[in-house]
């Protein structure tokens, strides 16, 4: 019974200190905890966490040398790893927008490039067959030459031809 007895009143002793330690502390390292992250729900979870840790950790508060030096080297601790845990999910959440941006700008670009596209088909399908053959050959890269060979016609009306093509399609893309 002797040892229940001293087991009881040291428990007992350690609360009481802890209780003094946490009212004394308690707001000078919410202060700091605050000073470093700037977001008070973030310093009071620190704070807290601290005097959880100590707590469970049941150790001999009347042991530790300097209560004070320990605490506020647990609070900056614990306010660095939660600064850490908060810039990896910040670049998480930039990684994943930035994606998502890209993948939106890529679909957003393919679908108008597609629309133009098929603007710029209609456009050159609506061409008389001559015009629409010479035009179709140029961007195939055959020469003006070559062209005016395959149709029995001059250079000239090559030229013509794929000149008023090209207008007609640029200004179907607003060129």
């Amino acid at each position: 019974m002797k040892n229940e007895s001293q087991l009881s009143t040291k428990k007992a002793g350690r609360d009481v200190l802890f209780e003094q330690h946490f009212k004394e502390y308690y707001p000078v390292l919410l202060r700091k905890s605050y000073q470093l992250l700037k977001v008070p729900h973030l310093a009071e979870d620190a704070v807290q966490d601290v005097f959880v840790q100590l707590w469970q950790s049941n150790k001999d508060l009347s042991s530790l040398d300097c209560i004070k030096a320990y605490l506020f080297t647990c609070v900056k601790n614990r306010c660095l790893n939660v600064l850490r845990s908060r810039k990896r999910e910040i670049l998480r959440y930039l990684e994943q927008s930035k994606q998502k941006t890209t993948v939106g700008r890529e679909t957003e670009e393919t679908v108008l490039f597609n629309e133009m596209k098929e603007r710029v088909k209609q456009k050159v399908n609506s061409l008389s067959p001559s015009r629409k053959e010479v035009f179709e050959m140029k961007l195939e890269g055959v020469s003006n030459k070559e062209i005016a060979a395959h149709f029995n016609i001059s250079e000239n009306t090559v030229k013509v031809h794929y000149n008023r093509a090209n207008k007609l399609v640029r200004k179907t893309i607003g060129i």
